[in-house]
Order: structure tokens, then C-alpha cells, then sequence
């Protein structure tokens, strides 16, 4: 099991994108007004883990670019507990519209930070002759869900994470999340730049296109 050293950052420009908020928005002065104090609270409780293993390609995926890979990296990217516990402790005193701006910073977050492992991992393969494809999450594309407990039991010899997955495949913290790279020897199969492009998935919020 590898890890990847992370910085947690905030891009404010980002969460409003992505949660809708503009200077039009009626929210937006409100949002304004506690976005620095809600950043703090996201700072002191987010406690991230990054990690990565590269095993040989014998799942049998259906997707076309991680069938012709040999081998590929199974990433997880956690923010933890405690981030949950605030979000929900804010819907628990009625304070809805924080909890909203909360959880969108604690989103942003967690792409940053995939998105920085992805970029190291770039590097780092193609260093030595090896190309990467895009992301690809279990239940997207022709990737059967069942592949997120696969995934899953990799990361759980790994005694210091807690991260638990419930019976529909869903990860606890919510805060989390894991996917699959494909590796190839030569040129990356996909610009790591622009991963958006040929994701299929539709009205992700998180899309750069």
C-alpha cells in the first residue's frame, strides 16, 4: 500500500460553481458571510487519507481502456469522520444552509485532492514509460458495482484507515471515495487534464467541459 501526501484546499470560486451560488443567487451575501468561518471548521476536521495499490489486471472489466491495460491502481481518497459529524451536526441545530455550504467545501475537497493524486501518479508512471487512463468509478460505465467491495478489501489490510462499506455498496465515511486507473506501457491513454471529456457521466456537477 502506497500514500500520496495531499494539501487540503479551498477554491470558494469552485464551491459556488458547483453548488449554484452566484452574485444573482438571493444566498449569495449570506454564503459570503460565512464562508471564511465554515472553511476553518472544514480545515480543523478533515483528516485526509490518500492511497493507492497497483495490482494485476485479472478483474475482467467490460470497459474497453481498462481491458487492454495490464495492470491498474486501485486510489482511495477519505476526508475521514469528523467532517461528516460538523455537516450533520449543523442539520441537527436547524442551520440547513450552512450544513449546504459545508458539505460543498467538504466535496471540493475531496475531488482536490483525488485530483492531486492523479497528477502525482501521472507523473510518477510516466517517469517510467508508463501511460494512465481517466478515472473510472465502480457502477459507472460497464463497471458493475459489485467492484466497490473488490476494491474495498484491498484497502481494509490496511489496519489504519476506517473506512466501512454498507450492504449497497455505499462508503462510510461519506466523505470518501474509490476508483480504478489502467496502466499501459508508452503514451497515457488519456490526458490526465482532460479527464472530463470522455467521462460518460451526465450533469456531474464537477464537470470541466
Amino acid at each position: 500500500m502506497n500514500f500520496i501526501k495531499t494539501n487540503l484546499k479551498i477554491n470558494k470560486n469552485k464551491v459556488y460553481k458547483n453548488l449554484q451560488i452566484n452574485y444573482e443567487n438571493p444566498s449569495y451575501l449570506k454564503a459570503e458571510s460565512i464562508f471564511e468561518s465554515l472553511s476553518e471548521i472544514a480545515r480543523k476536521s478533515i483528516e485526509s487519507t490518500t492511497m493507492f495499490c497497483v495490482k494485476k489486471n485479472i478483474f475482467n472489466f467490460k470497459e474497453n481502456n481498462l481491458e487492454e491495460c495490464d495492470r491498474i491502481i486501485l486510489c482511495c481518497t477519505t476526508l475521514g469522520l469528523n467532517i461528516e459529524k460538523e455537516i450533520n451536526g449543523l442539520i441537527i441545530k436547524n442551520q440547513a444552509f450552512e450544513a449546504f455550504i459545508l458539505d460543498g467545501i467538504s466535496n471540493e475537497v475531496l475531488f482536490n485532492m483525488a485530483s492531486q493524486a492523479n497528477i502525482q501518479l501521472k507523473k510518477d508512471f510516466y517517469d517510467c514509460g508508463f501511460g494512465i487512463t481517466r478515472n473510472y468509478f465502480a457502477g459507472e460505465s460497464d463497471i458493475d458495482i459489485k467492484y466497490q467491495k473488490t476494491i474495498f478489501d484491498y484497502f481494509m489490510k490496511e489496519k489504519n484507515i476506517d473506512l466501512r462499506l454498507t450492504e449497497t455498496c455505499m462508503l462510510s465515511p461519506q466523505k470518501s471515495m474509490l476508483y480504478i486507473i489502467g496502466i499501459n506501457k508508452g503514451e497515457s491513454t488519456q490526458r490526465l487534464e482532460n479527464i472530463c471529456s470522455k467521462c460518460n457521466v451526465k450533469n456531474c456537477v464537477y464537470s470541466l467541459r
